[in-house]
């Protein structure tokens, strides 16, 4: 590994490098470079998972929006290494953001976390994720945190953590000065983009989703021009620019040799002009070759999204009433008001409603 100074490692509460690990504000080490699955069947799961395992990857992050089979299946892989389990960081993640109230919210975050260790065939998590804060607002967020915190508290899991939360959201978990905070928050994050003030506010360690955008990164000619110069590939370029800006990366590939180069991005170090650049290559090419349309209608209204197509079965998973197909296609013809909402891995979702 390159030893330079721009890859000093910084042990303090919520800051880190471009080394491999940072040590999170609860004093537990974390790698910055995770491997998550998507929406695969549980043989492509299984594989997919060994194959991280191979490359070097140490943290599998397993989020429950992909699916039971899947994640049991990423279980199994786990299981089948012969990688000693204290060198592995083992994720699981709680999708309970519909819940409505405080006490339901604490309920179905419960038991829902509770499942993640048998799914994952685990007796303890490195850490466990919350997907999505309530829409209830702070007082269902506040019953999503104590379920949490007591596993905590109970030496289930080694550091709680959220995913899409925003300032507001980030301050019903932080309000207590004696509550468990939040040591990780996963958010879509990629060249070009900002980080989040709000967890530096709070020591909280930022992880990338869509750290490709929505793919095109991989091919943009800036970052290719950019890999020759360091013998890289342009996504190794994207994944290396979120390392220098001191945040974390959740990628995925069912491709080995991807994973190998995603793994490969330690040994070296993009210039200061060079991320000057990258700063401010808002013109990324994020643009999709495919458009895929889901809608789902409640009562009198139709939500429609047009999202890329390789992202339809993942968003499926994660809203159950989502089919394919257009709202104008079910007679809802009036066009309404437009909303953004983020997933895990696709980023941002426009949500345009529709009326008859």
């Amino acid at each position: 590994m390159l030893r330079s100074l721009a890859l000093f490692s910084i042990i303090a509460t919520g800051a880190h490098a471009s080394s491999e690990t940072v040590t999170l504000s609860n004093g537990v080490v974390m790698p910055t470079l995770a491997f998550g699955a998507n929406v695969w069947d549980a043989a492509t799961c299984k594989q997919a998972t060994s194959d991280a395992l191979d490359a070097g990857f140490r943290f599998v992050w397993s989020s429950a929006l992909i699916g039971q089979d899947c994640q049991a299946a990423q279980g199994a892989a786990i299981g089948a290494s012969t990688l000693p389990r204290s060198s592995l960081f083992i994720a699981g993640t709680v999708n309970s953001g519909d819940c409505t109230d405080q006490s339901s919210c604490y309920t179905e975050t419960k038991s829902a976390a509770e499942a993640q260790f048998t799914t994952l065939n685990v007796t303890k998590l490195d850490m466990l994720m919350l997907d999505y804060p309530s829409p209830a607002g702070c007082d269902g967020i506040t019953g999503q945190w104590k379920a949490f915190s007591e596993l905590y508290a109970a030496g289930k899991v080694r550091t709680i953590a959220v995913s899409n939360f925003e300032g507001d959201q980030l301050d019903c978990v932080t309000k207590d000065p004696k509550g468990v905070k939040p040591t990780v928050n996963q958010l879509s994050y990629s060249v070009g983009m900002a980080l989040d003030p709000d967890n530096a506010k709070y020591g909280i360690v930022e992880q990338a989703y869509s750290p490709l955008g929505s793919g095109g990164l991989a091919s943009d000619p800036l970052l290719q021009g950019i890999g020759k110069t360091h013998n890289k590939t342009a996504a190794q370029v994207a994944l290396r620019w979120i390392l220098q800006h001191n945040a974390t990366i959740n990628t995925q590939s069912t491709n080995p040799v991807h994973l190998k180069e995603d793994a490969s991005i330690f040994d070296f170090a993009l210039t200061d002009a060079e991320m000057v650049k990258l700063d401010a290559h808002s013109g990324a090419s994020l643009t999709t070759t495919e458009t895929c349309s889901l809608y789902a209608i409640d009562g009198a209204t139709c939500g429609q999204s047009d999202i890329d197509c390789k992202f339809t079965k993942y968003a499926k998973a994660a809203e159950k009433s989502l089919k394919d197909g257009t709202c104008t296609a079910q007679g809802y013809t009036v066009k309404g008001e437009s909303s953004t909402k983020k997933y895990p891995f696709i980023g941002d979702i426009t949500i345009t409603k529709y009326t008859k």
